[in-house]
């Protein structure tokens, strides 16, 4: 097995360069093999986005953070320890055979709040990186918070001195029993170039405890028209583009002495008449082709709540929503998340129709302060 030979090549006090390019060669053809049966695209759930335009949904868009020295270690392009590499490789199966080839193992972590991060494998370019992050419970602690499907939130960043964090995408790939480890593949890319000399990446907040529900949604109670207000859209994206939709869901454009993009969404409810730590399904109208679903997120400010909405019609055909907005609405001194999403077609009789959701959310978020230094030969 391609472990086993590695194994052997890494125990060795000082294995050739010849040994060592032909394990790096085995192990392309062991992703070859093994892709075909499985893979993980970056980006993780489906995208809401613009395109071109950097307003993204907020799960899709991440914004880097600033944070305090830790170390700096400096790494070879083989130094993974064999004890480890066969639940690396087991994720590495996601990945592309091309990824894979270029990755260079790192192995760098740093704990925080009774939790290690660690940096397992970089692919550098110069504008782009592509990282391989694992997390895990300390060994020793009595704690058991990482145990499944977990989420970095907006909190992560890849840092080269000289160059500044653009945009970024997080996707988890897999959880790892053996060594209790949430394994992801994060993207990034910065507005100048990456220094491979001194790279720093950082995670603010973890997410734990995620997990979805089916739920049924009434359609019954949806109204012909509704009045509509003007609102400052953070998201926006679906199946079709901004310019392919009716004339009365395009975006407005920017609202005055904002840079904010506006459009019209229904006019149902406001944050107060919603919960804060849970979801609400605020209602909806069928009018003009467009049947129309709102729903209240709560306050995400520490959490990660969305739905994917399906309609059924009576032969049991599914379809997902074919564009969706986001926006927030602040009360007091909490920020609640609405998304409104729009099915755009005619429909004869709503009552041969039903729907129901995927309701996604998170229980317990885990602010910290998880940094690494490293450097690439």
């Amino acid at each position: 097995m391609f472990a086993e030979e590695y194994k052997k090549a890494y125990d060795s006090l000082s294995p050739s360069l010849e040994l060592q390019q032909k394990v790096v060669m085995r192990a392309g053809r062991f992703f070859d093999e093994n892709d075909s049966r499985q893979r993980k695209m970056s980006g993780g759930q489906k995208e809401n986005g613009m395109g071109s335009n950097v307003l993204r949904v907020k799960r899709m868009v991440r914004v880097a953070a600033a944070a305090a020295i830790v170390g700096v270690g400096v790494f070879k392009v083989m130094p993974v320890g064999a004890m480890n590499i066969p639940a690396f490789y087991r994720v590495i199966e996601y990945i592309s055979p091309a990824l894979a080839e270029r990755l260079v193992p790192v192995e760098k972590s740093c704990s925080s709040q009774g939790i290690t991060m660690e940096v397992e494998a970089v692919d550098l370019r110069e504008k782009e990186a592509e990282i391989i992050v694992s997390v895990r419970d300390d060994e020793g602690s009595s704690s058991d918070r990482i145990h499944g499907q977990i989420d970095l939130f907006d909190s992560y960043g890849l840092l080269s001195y000289g160059s500044n964090i653009v945009i970024g995408g997080c996707s988890f790939l897999n959880y790892d029993e053996e060594t209790d480890k949430a394994y992801f593949k994060i993207t990034t890319q910065v507005d100048g170039q990456y220094q491979a000399d001194k790279l720093r990446f950082t995670v603010r907040e973890i997410l734990c405890e995620k997990d979805s529900e089916r739920r049924e949604i009434a359609l019954k109670n949806m109204m012909e028209s509704v009045a509509a207000k003007v609102v400052e859209i953070n998201g926006m994206g679906g199946w079709l583009e901004e310019q392919e939709l009716p004339e009365g869901l395009k975006m407005a454009g920017e609202t005055s002495g904002s840079s904010q993009w506006c459009g019209e969404v229904l006019d149902l409810s406001n944050g107060a008449e919603c919960a804060a730590d849970g979801f609400t399904v605020v209602g909806g109208s069928y009018a003009d082709g467009v049947l129309r679903l709102q729903i209240c997120m709560g306050d995400n400010r520490h959490a990660d709540r969305y739905v994917e909405p399906f309609l059924v019609d009576a032969a049991g055909k599914e379809r997902r929503e074919d564009y969706s907005v986001s926006w927030q609405e602040t009360v007091g001194d909490i920020s609640y998340q609405f998304y409104e999403y729009w099915f755009i077609g005619e429909i004869v009789d709503p009552a041969d129709y039903s729907m129901y959701g995927i309701f996604h959310n998170s229980a317990e978020s885990i602010e910290g302060d998880w940094e690494v230094i490293f450097r690439i030969e």
